[in-house]
């Protein structure tokens, strides 16, 4: 019979494995006391309630430690990659990789995708064939602005050029979450990304020239 375990702000019973609950050896069973489902709506209320706070201390850190940042990234960059392709010849990385495409393909037949590789000519033109996040120079891949899992279409406006490494970091995230809490924040370029994807709204707010 399988082993239940009851969660102590639910108070719900569910399995008692790592996929219900998270691991940590300090409790004796190695779970967390409360189920992975209330930890994420804590982290998200807790997140909604500090956001302005948060991003103020984001901000001041980056700041402080830009070099460090910087000089990081540099250091790792091989490491990060050879890591990253480690990882995808496991065999739970190739099976992740597979069911991701999988889903991608689903969400992408229930939305809007029209976007041309005349649009893509015209992206990379507007944005000066530079990352539209971070402004680098390097190889660039489309990224959904608003992305996929939100139901963001595959159309000229909410498609924009980005390196890997800003296509990654951002994932799933709201853009004006996001980019703000990056250490290449630029309020210009963010005014460009923002023209060009129509998002010019009240919820974007600011002075762009």
């Amino acid at each position: 019979m399988e082993e239940l375990k009851r969660c102590n702000k639910c108070n719900q019973l569910k399995p008692a494995t790592s996929e219900y609950f998270s691991k940590n050896k300090n409790y004796k069973d190695g779970l967390q006391y409360r189920c992975k489902q209330c930890c994420s709506d804590d982290y998200k209320q807790y997140m909604a309630k500090h956001h302005d706070k948060l991003i103020l201390r984001k901000r001041k850190w980056t700041k402080e430690n830009k070099n460090y940042v910087r000089d990081y990234r540099i250091k790792n960059k091989e490491r990060d990659k050879e890591t990253s392709k480690a990882w995808e010849k496991t065999e739970k990385g190739h099976q992740m990789r597979l069911e991701s495409v999988r889903k991608r393909r689903e969400r992408l037949k229930n939305l809007l995708n029209n976007f041309t590789s005349t649009d893509w000519k015209e992206c990379l033109k507007y944005f000066n064939n530079l990352c539209a996040y971070c402004g680098e120079k390097v190889k660039l891949e489309n990224d959904h602005f608003i992305p996929l899992v939100k139901g963001g279409n595959y159309t000229k406006s909410n498609i924009v050029c980005a390196c890997r490494r800003c296509n990654a970091s951002k994932d799933d995230e709201d853009f004006f979450v996001w980019y703000p809490l990056q250490d290449f924040y630029d309020k210009n370029r963010e005014g460009k990304i923002l023209i060009y994807t129509d998002q010019l709204t009240d919820k974007a707010g600011g002075n762009y020239g």
